[in-house]
């Protein structure tokens, strides 16, 4: 419970000391895992993403941050064809989880891959992702977990 709790308090403050910035969202996500996420965008194509939550999986706690790259040329629309404002890049990076609570905690590594509808006249984005991910401690262990989620940009 003290791991818990003193992760909620580094959270808040990093949280905290980033929500002065346009480019910071927050918001929540729904999958694996269930809770908070939170964007930092470094630039139109980078950003570094986490999230905190539940794994309804295996009954843990939940946390992994992420590198983003995002392309926006994929699925470029055209002018004419839509009269949607906002932008559709998909995006892969590279990130670390850690899930802990009930027996062993573990630590491993995910690849994310995701879709996320950036509004244009609105601070909003919504994403749906899946991240293979490699689990390395306690043992080895492959699996894909994935999210649907929604941000609000400050």
């Amino acid at each position: 419970m003290k791991k818990v709790l003193l992760f909620f308090l580094i959270t808040g403050i990093f949280l905290y000391s980033y929500a002065v910035s346009n480019n910071f969202g927050i918001g929540v996500t729904v999958g694996t895992p269930t809770g908070l996420t939170a964007k930092y965008w470094l630039d139109k194509y980078n950003a570094v993403d986490f999230a905190t939550g539940w794994s309804f999986r295996n009954d843990k706690f939940y946390f992994h941050i992420n590198y983003l790259m995002h392309n926006y040329s994929i699925l470029e629309r055209g002018k004419s064809k839509t009269n949607l404002k906002g932008e559709i890049p998909l995006y892969a990076g590279i990130g670390l989880r850690t899930k802990f609570g009930k027996g062993e905690d573990e630590v491993g590594f995910r690849i994310p891959l995701g879709i996320t509808y950036l509004f244009g006249e609105m601070p909003l984005d919504i994403f749906l992702e899946f991240a293979p991910s490699l689990n390395l401690y306690p043992e080895t262990d492959f699996f894909i977990d994935a999210s649907l989620g929604l941000r609000y940009y400050f």
